[in-house]
């Protein structure tokens, strides 16, 4: 068998057998790179979000509660949210995007203990990336809602469903059956599904 021949056909049967595969590979990377892209993106959203919430918090509250600080360059950044309710409890958290991994790594505590979570970066099917922690999945305000709530010790946000018809002269619900009296705005909107407390 000549080279020219023998070349040729080994060309053939080497794209035969790995042809498919060659093409998934090629799929994977695709969907790794748009990962990374909009890891990155959610990350800059997220960022952007804490650092206006910080601002509209301390106005409402009327004292200097929180600090969003970030730092680092495109694909390196972390975001570090101080909270300081009263002069003896200072809480940190400080999140950043892991984008070889495509992971969110968050640190929270208070001096100096502090736990690392590993938050997962998730496809929906409707595209887009969302971040998930137990199951439950976040936009990026939900997770900067959830991250300043936990750094505050306050629990989720119930909303309380309004009566259908008017309220009867000298309606009062009980504060108790509310499950939330105190009126500072905490994150602002709703908290979107916001659930569960950072380990």
């Amino acid at each position: 068998m000549e080279a020219t021949d023998w070349l040729d056909e080994v060309v053939q049967q080497t794209k035969g057998k790995y042809q498919a595969q060659r093409a998934l590979e090629e799929e994977l990377i695709q969907e790794e790179a748009l990962k990374r892209k909009l890891g990155t993106q959610y990350c800059r959203e997220l960022f952007t979000w804490l650092e206006t919430i910080e601002v509209k918090f301390n106005h409402r509250f009327g004292a200097q509660v929180l600090t969003a600080s970030v730092v680092g360059s495109e694909g390196d950044r972390s975001v570090q949210v101080l909270a300081r309710p009263i002069r003896a409890d200072e809480r940190i958290a400080e999140l950043r995007y892991e984008e070889d991994i495509n992971c969110l790594a968050l640190s929270m505590g208070s001096g100096a203990t502090s736990a690392t979570q590993i938050i997962k970066m998730v496809r929906p099917a409707d595209g887009g990336i969302l971040a998930e922690i137990d199951a439950e999945r976040y936009t990026p305000e939900q997770l900067g809602q959830k991250i300043i709530n936990d750094l505050l010790g306050i629990g989720p946000m119930r909303l309380v469903s309004q009566p259908r018809s008017p309220e009867p002269p000298g309606f009062h619900v009980p504060c108790d059956d509310i499950g939330m009296c105190d009126r500072t705005v905490v994150a602002g909107g709703n908290n979107g599904g916001c659930a569960g407390a950072v380990a």
